[in-house]
């Protein structure tokens, strides 16, 4: 009943931030099991290799794969990255998509060379890599088909005084995630579904940030919360229902490693810190999850 009752109430207009489903495990006091490496790299995600790590530095422009487990890099030769850019990777063609003056680029590792795709930003491929999701410049949120002429769709839209950050594919679905900052600062994450064009507010509040999916598509983790009471929060987005806080002393990006054991942050300028879920949460998540969400 509680379920059903937080779903409706989400689909609402006066959605409100993390209600709901939560029981005493969910608010209980989690101590982060962790691993520190020493990578001076302020944007950082996963790839779809679970032991490697896409790092982008700002502040000289230069991306580089790091091997987690041999601690290997290999910078890639990606020319004119701008501070703004935001690069992500494709599933199967071996290729980077990313912003430069406000249009949207590929580039292909096998060959190291970039070419223009279209007029736009923020940039995300799809689980199967046919489509690539992207915002239109008139705050238009549209998706490509890359397998049937370049056609293109509309999804949904933001308003002007709006800022969309961050669009990302629901693995393995049809539905995409966005983060959407408003000028009164309340902060939403939104999904919308590509067939019916049907739009929900998961998560609403002035202290988020954008999420990331796990690679099961069942949860989301997304940062939460300011100073003493930040932490990564794991959602699940069908249920309506916060699995679990857990505490962090540094700063965004939160990203989901692809074997779903880990997610990475960065701790400070000089550190990014790995978190073990299920040794944090001492048991698997979606264990840990049937129970808080039951």
């Amino acid at each position: 009943m509680c379920k059903r009752l937080l779903s409706l109430f989400l689909l609402s207009a006066s959605a409100l931030f993390l209600a709901g489903c939560q029981t005493s495990a969910a608010d209980a006091a989690l101590v982060p099991v962790t691993r520190t490496l020493e990578l001076p790299f302020p944007y950082v995600s996963w790839e779809q290799d679970a032991n490697e790590l896409l790092l982008f530095n700002e502040r000289d422009l230069t991306v580089m794969l790091y091997d987690v487990e041999t601690e290997k890099r290999r910078e890639l030769p990606i020319l004119g990255m701008q501070k703004d850019s935001r690069l992500v990777r494709s599933t199967s063609k071996n290729q980077f998509a990313f912003t430069r003056d406000n249009n949207v680029f590929i580039y292909d590792m096998r060959e190291n060379v970039e070419f223009p795709f279209v007029e736009g930003l923020m940039p995300t491929f799809s689980e199967d890599d046919n489509k690539l999701a992207f915002w239109a410049h008139n705050g238009e949120l549209l998706v490509v088909d890359r397998t049937d002429e370049w056609t293109f769709e509309y999804i949904d839209g933001a308003l002007w005084w709006q800022k969309p950050c961050c669009t990302s594919w629901r693995p393995d679905g049809d539905e995409l995630m966005y983060f959407l900052l408003n000028p009164d600062d309340v902060r939403q994450i939104k999904l919308v579904n590509t067939i019916t064009k049907e739009v929900r507010i998961l998560i609403q509040g002035d202290f988020i940030s954008a999420a990331s999916w796990s690679p099961d598509g069942e949860f989301i983790v997304f940062r939460n919360g300011i100073f003493d009471t930040l932490n990564a929060t794991i959602y699940d987005p069908d249920l309506a229902c916060e699995v679990a806080r857990i505490p962090m002393d540094h700063v965004a990006p939160i990203s989901w490693s692809p074997d779903g054991e880990s997610i990475v942050v960065k701790r400070n300028e000089l550190a990014i810190q790995l978190i073990d879920i299920d040794a944090t949460l001492g048991e698997p998540l979606a264990d840990y999850a049937a129970r808080v969400c039951q």
